[in-house]
């Protein structure tokens, strides 16, 4: 396959889970660890996928299955920016599929979706528009965004989106993503005990949308 077709998926799982007091990844949700959802879902429309977690020893704390590479956050501090950055710099191809680990419901469709755009539109960037919001933990981003990441990061902005004006950007709208088979779920995470509860209420619905 042509490399400017292939796709890394990565996985940010920095660990802190500051919200729920332990390791949100580790949460079942249907009977799977949330990241081992999100693992198998990057698996299925992705070519490689690894993991960039905020320390060496995440690696062994996530039992990891043996497929999935590894790297600790070269951006120590900088928060999801730094792992961005970090994942960017080790994929092996153009295209990197960015996504949070704690994000049970990744919509299938919404990705194939995604993923058309890269052979119809020039851009820098693909990214989801929720509530008028970015959604920059569930993206497309193309290696050429890695100088603008690294100098907003030398320059103290630790924000996601702070370089998308600066980048040829491509914004999916809420009225699209509505109209794709369960993608309105894909952009729920987990923070809480309450978005515990209601992940595991909701699961057979997205797992039926989605089979």
């Amino acid at each position: 396959m042509n490399n400017s077709k292939r796709v890394t998926g990565i996985i940010l799982a920095g660990g802190k889970s500051r919200r729920l007091g332990r390791d949100k990844a580790w949460e079942d949700v249907g009977g799977q660890r949330i990241i081992d959802r999100v693992i198998g879902t990057l698996q299925s429309s992705c070519d490689e996928v690894f993991i960039i977690g905020d320390r060496p020893e995440r690696q062994n704390e996530l039992s990891l299955p043996k497929c999935i590479r590894y790297r600790s956050d070269d951006q120590k501090g900088k928060g999801s920016i730094g792992g961005l950055y970090t994942g960017l710099k080790a994929s092996d191809t153009l295209w990197s599929l960015v996504v949070a680990c704690d994000m049970p419901f990744i919509s299938r469709e919404l990705i194939r979706f995604m993923l058309s755009i890269i052979s119809k539109n020039r851009c820098d960037a693909i990214v989801p528009i929720i509530n008028g919001r970015y959604q920059p933990t569930h993206a497309l981003y193309n290696s050429t965004c890695i100088p603008f990441i690294e100098k907003n990061i030398s320059s103290g902005n630790f924000r996601m989106d702070s370089y998308f004006d600066e980048i040829y950007l491509e914004e999916i709208s809420e009225e699209v993503i509505n109209n794709i088979k369960g993608a309105e779920l894909s952009f729920f995470n987990v923070n809480t005990e309450g978005d515990l509860f209601t992940a595991r209420e909701q699961y057979k619905l997205f797992d039926a949308l989605n089979g």
